[in-house]
Formats: C-alpha cells, structure tokens, sequence
C-alpha cells in the first residue's frame, strides 16, 4: 500500500472492496465509480477498466488526440492481467 493520506491507488482500492471494507457505486452522469465506507466516512472516486473504456470511447468520438493517465504505477499491477485500465487504451 502506498498508505498515504487521501490517496488511494486503484489496486489498494481493490483490497478495500474485497475486504468490504467499502461498496462501490456508479454514478451514470460521469461514468465513474465511487466508494464508500460509512463507519469511517472515507469516500473515493476512481476508474474501473469498464468506466476507462467508455472515457476512452467518449474521446474517440470527440475526435480527440488520446488520453492520459495521471500514473503507471497506481494502476493494479499485482494481479493479471496486469493494469487492466491503462489496457483498455491500448
């Protein structure tokens, strides 16, 4: 874990949903996924593979150059197939 504070990268957002230690939601208008965690009021906005693909989409029908990822390495690289966001732009 990076364990910093108020930052969470995708793959320590994947523990916390399998420890249940947040649920997830999408909200429909943005295409992004959020979490939460009611006992300790911790939120979170993030990206799945799913929600990368639509922005993905969105800025090809845009016409627009490409996309950027703010880091490689907050992406999930412990599991495989690894950084399964950055993917869905390849």
């Amino acid at each position: 874990f990076l364990k910093q504070k108020g930052f969470l990268a995708y793959f320590e957002i994947l523990e916390l949903l399998s420890q249940k230690k947040i649920f997830q939601k999408k909200d429909l208008l943005t295409n992004t996924m959020y979490g939460y965690n009611a006992e300790t009021k911790e939120w979170v906005s993030f990206d799945t593979p799913e929600t990368t693909r639509l922005k993905i989409q969105e800025a090809k029908r845009r016409g627009l150059g490409g996309v950027i990822f703010w880091a490689i390495n907050l992406d999930d690289y412990q599991t495989k197939p690894r950084f399964p966001n950055i993917r869905q732009a390849l």
